[in-house]
């Protein structure tokens, strides 16, 4: 794709960009003179920097690179889906350049072959859009550790008894997705519960933690057992029908089934009807209005279906008792959880199931005072305002000293997580570190699937060595080689928090690594103590 953009001018090349792009990076790498001496190949590494493989939904890009497209082709291309054309190839660039582009456009396909454009930035149909997967048996799976089956036993035990309702909980990176749904498939063979037409339906709130359960499940079902099962995605852009859930393993977003729920969707009536064993993963999300909702709608027709929620913290916040205590109600008080002699945390890590966490805490220098209104959003939401994170996102010197973090990082050969303030944020330091001739890269909530997929598959083989990240990683992803956890997001969540440090919790035995850093960014909030709490509930997992 470099040697595509390089073909435009300098001029065209620093209009992609833009100014305002252009004037935060000066800010961050260097002077006028330093970012003005950059070359054509040069300019193309930071555009892509920015932009990632989404490149092309770029409107401004798309124009500029249809009018390397020959002339006479690039008319034939306009009148074809245009119906009209110009005398001008810049114009005509232009007016192709303002159609949809997107999966399945013959558009699409005609531009691949006018132009050398690599298959990934191109928005073509892949089967990760694939809703219904058949699964066959494998061979074994390595067992379960002891503390994994202790806690199998008492799932197990909880699925045979007349408990309809358990809340289980399990330490951030000692396996918890893999110990539930080995003891639930265990009960579903059993019971030839997909036989009878019966299912389980998995609900997670993110892309991320749906496709991780499924993974998970493929894994062992593959290992474990004698026949074929049927996983059904209902998530996102898939839509199973109504026959699809009967007999399988349903994997669901909250959002999809509430949209079902509302229209009344025979897909939602049939999954009430088939739903023996509902899972809400990450379940201190539970008592939500919508959550509570979607939970209540498929339990409603009185089908005899076992509640589960999964979590690593049962609670919603060291400050919110009243939902703390409302969570456990919810859930009829009855915690599931491993036994441990000492401390879990301790003999976690010794075990070598989870890594050793070396934290360093640097304190940027900002100060930071909230007013009346955001003093009191902070004490409503139990969190910082999202107005005074932004803010923190776009401080340069803020920023400078990230970047400087970072780079200490990668010359001692720690691949990086980098949990960003902002979607901006993640853009333009990947951008300053690409600048500066590092392997940089960034994901955030709004970029395509396929993108995000190939983008940690590239950071998981070595292809890149820093990753930023904001809304999508603090669950559902591991990636062995994170050396270094790099928190820039303030938070006084506790929950958050967790989840953003446990992406370097794994230890040896669970497919990570003995040892990692954990780099903590404190700003000073005057008026303000609840980030620090957050900080002192995990002293556990690092001393």
């Amino acid at each position: 794709m470099i040697e595509l953009l390089s073909r435009l001018s300098i001029e065209d090349l620093y209009e992609a960009i833009g100014k305002g792009k252009i004037s935060e990076l000066r800010k961050l790498v260097g002077d006028d003179s330093e970012i003005e001496r950059l070359d054509s190949c040069e300019l193309s590494r930071h555009i892509l920097a920015i932009y990632g493989f989404d490149l092309l939904y770029e409107q401004k890009i798309r124009h500029l690179l249809f009018t390397l497209i020959d002339s006479d082709r690039l008319r034939t291309l306009v009148e074809k889906f245009g119906h009209t054309s110009h005398n001008k190839p810049y114009d005509n660039a232009l007016t192709l350049s303002l159609y949809p582009w997107k999966a399945g456009s013959d558009l699409v396909i005609e531009i691949a072959k006018a132009l050398p454009i690599p298959k990934e930035y191109l928005p073509l149909v892949t089967n990760y859009n694939q809703t219904i997967e058949i699964i066959e048996p494998l061979d074994e799976l390595l067992p379960l550790l002891d503390f994994q089956k202790d806690l199998k036993e008492k799932i197990c035990d909880a699925l045979e008894s007349e408990t309809k309702r358990f809340l289980i909980q399990m330490p951030t990176g000692s396996g918890k997705t893999r110990t539930i749904l080995e003891s639930l498939l265990e009960y579903v063979r059993k019971r030839d519960l997909f036989e009878s037409s019966k299912s389980i339906v998995w609900l997670a709130h993110t892309e991320e933690l749906c496709e991780q359960a499924i993974d998970t499940f493929k894994d062992i079902w593959q290992h474990l057992a004698t026949s074929p099962a049927q996983v059904v995605r209902c998530f996102r852009n898939y839509n199973p029908s109504s026959f699809d859930v009967l007999g399988s393993f349903v994997v669901c977003s909250f959002q999809k089934l509430y949209n079902l729920m509302l229209r009344e969707s025979d897909v939602f009536e049939y999954l009430k009807k088939a739903a023996r064993i509902i899972v809400v993963d990450e379940a201190h999300k539970v008592i939500a209005r919508s959550y509570t909702e979607v939970i209540n709608g498929l339990r409603e027709a009185e089908n005899d279906s076992t509640l589960i929620g999964l979590t690593a913290t049962p609670g919603r916040g060291v400050k919110k008792q009243k939902e703390n205590i409302e969570l456990a109600n919810y859930f009829n008080k009855i915690l599931l959880a491993p036994y441990f002699k000492d401390n879990p945390i301790v003999e976690l890590r010794d075990k070598k199931v989870l890594a050793k966490i070396n934290r360093r805490v640097i304190e940027s220098g900002i100060n930071v005072t909230l007013n009346e209104a955001t003093l009191r959003e902070a004490k409503d939401t139990y969190d910082l305002p999202k107005s005074i994170v932004k803010k923190l996102s776009l401080n340069v010197k803020r920023n400078k000293l990230i970047l400087e973090i970072i780079r200490d990082e990668l010359r001692a050969g720690n691949p990086c997580l980098v949990f960003s303030c902002s979607i901006d944020q993640s853009k333009i330091l990947s951008a300053a570190l690409a600048f500066q001739g590092y392997k940089s890269a960034y994901i955030d909530c709004d970029m395509r699937k396929g993108s995000r997929i190939r983008i940690i598959d590239d950071f998981r083989k070595g292809d890149s060595d820093v990753l930023f990240n904001y809304g999508v990683l603090s669950t559902g992803f591991d990636a062995p080689r994170i050396k270094t956890v790099i928190i820039t997001r303030p938070t006084s969540s506790i929950v958050l928090y967790s989840q953003m440090v446990g992406r370097g919790l794994r230890g040896p035995r669970m497919g990570g690594t003995e040892t990692c850093n954990l780099i903590d960014i404190i700003d000073n909030y005057s008026n303000f103590g609840g980030v620090e709490e957050v900080y002192t509930y995990f002293e556990d997992y690092w001393h």
